[in-house]
């Protein structure tokens, strides 16, 4: 268990690098070089464990949170950026994998850190378990105004791995995304969710079939982040819905991962 001045020293160094991509962030006109800044200062910089620091009540801790939350988080200009764009999109996936592989952290520590804060934010967004998100995503424009056209969205999916895989990817083997991933056999008149859609696998997808891999002697931050992500997906998929489109895609989602199961 990582005690706490270990923990305010990776967090006051968090904090101050946190700091400083803000107040240069007025030099770069361009917001995707920006992004790019930002993914590999604060995830792929080995210095940095972001699953060895937990979001505390102290000042130091809170203020690293709501910094990283402001740069990275869910709702950020930067996250949009890399939402918009395949390239950035998919660096970021791998990134964030890369990041939690190469961690130190015990069992608890990952469950408790910000690293785990950041990525159910993701998930409850990308992945909707209750009414009240699915509405805001709905009724905003932040999807519709993310630049993600139909036909990006096509061809980040056509790219998706298609060899075959074990368990436990089996819930999300590539044939329900082959299967599934022609918008035109749901009836989605959200251009949100019709967006929200490709992106929602591309980043499940992305993350299970990295901390799944075997290539390497997986790490105990690694498990308990796979753990997370499949058990918010199975949530996902079978918590009930009254938005009659977004139901017809869970179901369609249910019926080809339990398939792909037999």
């Amino acid at each position: 268990m990582v005690d706490f001045t270990y923990s305010s020293n990776n967090a006051r160094s968090l904090l101050d690098l946190c700091n400083e991509l803000i107040a240069i962030r007025p030099r770069y006109t361009d917001r995707d070089e920006f992004a790019i800044t930002v993914i590999q200062q604060i995830f792929a910089d080995p210095s940095l464990d972001l699953l060895l620091i937990k979001p505390r009540t102290d000042n130091v801790h809170a203020d690293a949170l709501n910094r990283l939350n402001a740069l990275v988080g869910f709702e950020s200009t930067v996250f949009m950026s890399i939402y918009s764009n395949d390239t950035l999109f998919n660096e970021f996936i791998n990134t964030f994998c890369r990041h939690c592989i190469r961690s130190t952290a015990n069992n608890y520590d990952a469950s408790e850190s910000i690293f785990m804060w950041l990525l159910k934010q993701y998930l409850q967004y990308l992945l909707p378990i209750d009414e009240q998100r699915l509405a805001q995503l709905k009724s905003g424009n932040w999807f519709s105004g993310g630049g993600l056209s139909a036909s990006s969205s096509s061809s980040s999916l056509s790219q998706m791995p298609t060899s075959p895989v074990t368990s436990p990817r089996r819930l999300l083997r590539p044939e329900v995304l082959a299967a599934s991933s022609p918008l035109e056999h749901i009836p989605l008149r959200s251009g949100s969710i019709r967006t929200l859609y490709p992106r929602m696998l591309q980043f499940v997808v992305g993350i299970v079939n990295q901390l799944a891999s075997l290539s390497n002697w997986p790490s105990v931050a690694q498990f308990q982040v796979l753990r997370n992500v499949l058990n918010h997906y199975n949530e996902f998929i079978l918590s009930e819905t009254e938005d009659a489109e977004f139901g017809s895609l869970k179901l369609l989602l249910l019926r080809f991962s339990y398939t792909s199961m037999l």
